[in-house]
């Protein structure tokens, strides 16, 4: 059972969304998970529409980070090869699956 104070955690979003009202959390306007969309619902405190709205809408902000993301990306920086390095050991091949691109380390 999900703890009644959550429901001061978020609210719906109705204005600024292409797939309808939407759940955000107060804490940073992000859209819920699923699984704790699934759990506002079986608290009764918002529709199953809502739920999917919130999905749908999910989907098309993750694809704009993630496009978003991928125009950015100027290659590693010195850190990331230095972690890259101590994961992998020096020499091998690191994949981006965001950008498609590699680079050794």
């Amino acid at each position: 059972m999900i703890d009644a104070k959550r429901k001061d955690d978020f609210y719906i979003d109705g204005t600024s969304t292409e797939s309808g009202p939407v759940v955000r959390w107060n804490s940073n306007d992000s859209i819920p998970f699923g699984d704790m969309l699934a759990e506002f619902a079986n608290a009764g405190w918002i529709t199953e529409q809502t739920v999917e709205n919130s999905l749908a809408q999910r989907k098309i902000e993750d694809r704009k980070a993630i496009q978003a993301y991928v125009d950015n990306y100027r290659g590693p920086s010195e850190e990331e090869m230095f972690e890259a390095r101590a994961a992998f050991g020096a020499g091998a091949r690191v994949y981006n699956v965001f950008t498609g691109t590699s680079y050794s380390v």
